[in-house]
């Protein structure tokens, strides 16, 4: 820009020194005297040209950020479709031609934004379509903004998803501009250049000359999914319980489960709930996806594809890492050849391990790389490999947490399990010879300085809580107002199912949580989460293995606090450490 207004102000004084000097000593070369006057005018002319170029392109750039609206392009599929997958091949869900087209603009703010559209067919005629109204192409080192998102599958009517912190387009949250649009050189399409060959989908598409796609029509008819994602409240089951009521008041304390039925889960959604976790995707209800809910599915093969990459409220196959520190501890506490010669850096170490390994093995649930499998088993991805990277972990030793992140990208964020403020303070004044009041903010301080001090060090800004028991209810409201102030983004509940263990929270509970949630988060729908993550200014220090807790480092047992002269490593550092360790020496701690 402001070499635009040098080359203005340079135009502007394009009089008589220019013309005077430059101007006539070239023209008084010719030997014609009348020509003279003919050519200043000529050069004066394009020189003005040569200054205003410039400007008139980059109004133009302004005026259509992603090019000449009607610019378009179609493609045809490359390949031998029989060697597709036979569930996929067999029911010709196979896509074989995609469009793209630029629409026109649209002034908001002050800003122009312009439309995108997309849309496939598959080999059994079957359509989707998308449109974007975005700032910019993708390729740049922060991607697009996009103002509205608008997804149509068939002749269903388009839907429209809003993230309601911003009031912009609620993204799917696998990133679309890897997964779900043109590539081009390994890297997304970033111009209205459309190229010979693309990659879309994992598979190779060629342009079809002579025909052009035009921009499809944004729809009239469209109906709105609205969610936050600065918290996601909800359940991770698809059972509740019959009675509602604590096991405590039951015939033989035992709860019985049901299914949620349709009426249940809408229940769950006008009370509050924003996410929920189905354990059969081929079981979920078309309506289903027609709330303003985040749906995961656990168990089970893809029914469809590849509908799921741009529905913005498909979760992801997964929800969480199941207790990475349960497990580790269950690990170093049957070796009995530890006892005694376990320190606290190995333990650390070998539960950072005990959180990333299962993320990129395939087994049990939790492999970030499952997804990519189970869609193989029906579907030819081509070269599309999906990897979820989105995954918290979901913790009862939350005094771990720290340790946990260091896995690297992964966790994405920490829940923390079980609340009970009066036992836990107590426990922390009986150990470190504090006197701490027993109350819920007390408790919940201790809680975020953990959760949330992990975050920053880790550089990611999302963690929560969650609710475990019906005897924590009379705490847990205050609790969720704390956390939620503090920048809390999960607020999970834990619903059993038939022949697992009693620990359960009665669905009447759980709406009346979600339902206080909501009114927070309705109240406050864009707080500062950076803000908040970066809101403490005092730290408290501990070596590397140990954690702030009363409890036995990292909750294995060899680590317990009356055990003496513990030591363990730390990298490109020496000082004395340990609980209790009752010694002056240096070097190792």
């Amino acid at each position: 820009m402001n070499g635009l207004k040098s080359c203005l102000s340079t135009c502007r004084t394009i009089n008589t020194e220019i013309l005077s000097h430059s101007a006539k000593a070239f023209c008084r070369g010719s030997n014609q005297r009348s020509f003279v006057p003919m050519c200043v005018n000529s050069i004066k002319k394009y020189l003005y040209l040569v200054c205003f170029s410039p400007l008139i392109m980059f109004s133009w750039a302004l005026a259509y950020p992603l090019g000449d609206p009607g610019t378009s392009a179609s493609y045809r599929l490359t390949g031998d479709l029989s060697q597709r997958p036979d569930y996929e091949h067999s029911r010709r869900l196979s896509v074989v031609r995609s469009h793209f087209a630029v629409g026109p603009t649209e002034d908001v703010d002050g800003q122009t934004w312009q439309w995108f559209t997309f849309a496939f067919e598959r080999e059994n005629g079957q359509s989707f379509r998308g449109w974007l109204l975005m700032d910019r192409f993708p390729g740049q080192p922060e991607p697009p903004r996009v103002l509205r998102y608008l997804w149509q599958e068939q002749d269903d009517p388009a839907i429209e998803y809003i993230d309601v912190s911003s009031g912009h387009a609620l993204l799917p949250r696998w990133s679309l501009w890897q997964y779900g649009w043109p590539q081009v050189d390994n890297g997304p399409l970033t111009s209205s250049d459309f190229p010979q060959r693309i990659n879309f989908q994992g598979h190779f598409f060629e342009i079809i000359p002579d025909q052009k796609a035009g921009f499809v029509a944004i729809p009239t008819k469209i109906h709105e999914i609205r969610i936050n994602p600065q918290l996601l409240i909800g359940t991770l089951s698809h059972w509740r319980d019959v009675a509602g009521v604590p096991a405590r008041d039951l015939p033989g304390k035992k709860y019985t489960f049901v299914e949620r039925s349709r009426e249940d889960i809408l229940a769950d959604i006008a009370a509050g709930a924003n996410f929920i976790m189905m354990p059969h995707l081929p079981e979920f209800p078309a309506w289903l996806w027609q709330e303003s809910v985040y749906i995961a599915p656990l168990y089970g093969e893809f029914p469809d594809w590849p509908q799921y990459l741009y529905r913005s409220n498909f979760y992801g196959r997964a929800a969480y890492i199941d207790e990475p520190a349960i497990h580790n501890r269950a690990h170093l506490g049957l070796n009995q050849s530890l006892a005694n010669q376990l320190v606290p850096a190995d333990a650390a170490r070998a539960l950072t391990e005990a959180t990333r390994a299962p993320l990129y093995v395939e087994i049990g649930n939790y492999s970030s790389r499952w997804i990519t499998t189970l869609l193989k088993k029906r579907f030819d991805l081509g070269s599309m490999h999906i990897e979820e990277t989105d995954y918290p972990t979901w913790e009862a030793v939350w005094s771990s947490i720290w340790y946990e992140y260091e896995a690297g990208a992964l966790p994405s964020a920490a829940v923390r399990q079980g609340f009970e403020p009066g036992q836990m303070v107590a426990h922390y004044n009986a150990y470190f010879g504090t006197s701490i009041p027993p109350t819920v903010a007390n408790a919940s301080a201790i809680h975020i300085a953990v959760l949330r001090g992990a975050s920053r060090s880790h550089g990611n800004s999302r963690w929560g809580i969650s609710v475990y028991a019906p005897n924590e209810y009379q705490n847990v409201l205050s609790e969720v107002r704390y956390a939620f102030e503090a920048g809390a983004s999960y607020l999970w509940y834990w619903s059993s199912w038939p022949g697992s263990d009693n620990t359960h929270l009665p669905y009447p509970y759980q709406r009346a949580i979600s339902s206080y949630a909501r009114q927070l988060l309705d109240a406050n729908p864009t707080r500062d989460l950076n803000a908040l993550l970066h809101a403490a200014n005092t730290a408290i220090v501990i070596p590397y293995g140990y954690t702030f807790s009363p409890d036995s480092l990292l909750s294995v047992r060899w680590l317990h606090l009356e055990r003496k002269q513990i030591w363990i490593d730390v990298p490109s550092s020496s000082f004395q450490c340990g609980p209790r360790s009752g010694t002056g020496a240096t070097g190792r701690c």
